[in-house]
């Protein structure tokens, strides 16, 4: 009877270590299934977005475009306006970049439509960013800075922020510039607060830093301190060349020219515009091309140089804009 007992009992120790072992399995199998595979939507037209992005910051301004309305259309077809609005405000920045500020009015419309009550905090900012932007270009600066006061960040005693991000220094930034340009009594303190924003964390924010330069000599300029001026732009200059970066390059050399001339040092103004103006047709600019262009003729008819004068006549016929 012991023993009949005896070999139940391991037959039934052996049973519930089988049983317990082929359920563990079975969990074990469960939580190592793949999860379900994502739409094959969705992952094309986050690679879209990706491979615009990444053009963009390339300077390579056809093919994010290309790769944004890619993007767009995926995000159409699947009803997606989260996906849509990011494309859009993609494409307005890249419409931007390039100058056209006809297409970046009609993107702005369809952004402006597509946003509700709902949408996202870092879209609305994104927009209102752009809107400011936009407004800069078409020299709309009260009113660009209208728009901007809402997103302005609070700042403690010391005028730092509480944290500091990329979305933070574009506000501070489009403040200082814009206060600068419009001469205000709080220009200088907008531009402390660029600069220990910039300064606040351990992150490379050159570009940033390259642009608070230029802000600040834009500032040496108005007071006169030519020298001063040329040092800062001649500073950021070497940070954008460091980074190649083609638009902070073009617009730092349009700035240095624009000092040349307040100097009337025709050849050397002369000398900066014809190194923008290649950058300005290489990203496809046509805005500041015609910009430059126009500025040549001006340098070149007072160092007499008709032919040159001509021929920067004839490149400006060619983007539709007749110097007369």
């Amino acid at each position: 009877m012991i023993k009949l007992k005896s070999i139940f009992n391991n037959s039934f120790f052996k049973i519930t270590i089988k049983s317990t072992c082929l359920l563990a399995l079975l969990v074990i199998q469960s939580c190592a299934s793949p999860p379900a595979p994502r739409p094959k939507a969705i992952i094309e037209a986050e690679y879209f977005l990706q491979q615009g992005t990444s053009a963009f910051y390339n300077d390579e301004y056809p093919l994010a475009a290309s790769s944004f309305t890619q993007a767009l259309k995926i995000y159409r077809s699947i009803d997606d306006a989260s996906g849509m609005l990011d494309s859009y405000i993609n494409l307005m920045e890249t419409s931007l970049a390039i100058g056209n500020l006809t297409l970046a009015h009609q993107q702005l419309l369809n952004i402006e439509t597509m946003l509700s009550s709902d949408s996202e905090n870092t879209h609305r900012s994104r927009v209102t960013l752009l809107t400011v932007k936009l407004l800069f270009v078409e020299e709309q600066y009260v009113q660009a800075i209208n728009i901007l006061q809402p997103l302005l960040p609070a700042f403690n005693s010391q005028q730092q922020v509480e944290a500091v991000d990329s979305n933070t220094l574009n506000i501070i930034s489009s403040m200082a510039r814009l206060a600068v340009l419009t001469q205000r009594n709080d220009a200088t303190l907008w531009l402390q607060r660029l600069r220990l924003a910039i300064n606040q964390d351990d992150k490379n924010h050159d570009r940033f830093r390259a642009l608070y330069l230029r802000i600040l000599a834009l500032q040496k300029q108005q007071e006169g301190k030519f020298s001063d001026s040329k040092k800062l732009l001649n500073e950021a200059l070497s940070i954008y060349h460091d980074q190649a970066y083609r638009r902070g390059i073009a617009a730092s050399l349009q700035q240095l020219a624009n000092l040349e001339i307040l100097q009337q040092n025709w050849n050397q103004a002369d000398a900066l515009l014809q190194r923008a103006l290649q950058i300005n047709l290489w990203t496809l600019n046509q805005r500041e091309a015609k910009k430059v262009l126009e500025q040549l003729i001006v340098t070149n008819k007072k160092l007499n140089n008709d032919d040159l004068v001509d021929s920067f006549d004839e490149q400006l016929k060619k983007l539709g804009v007749n110097s007369n």
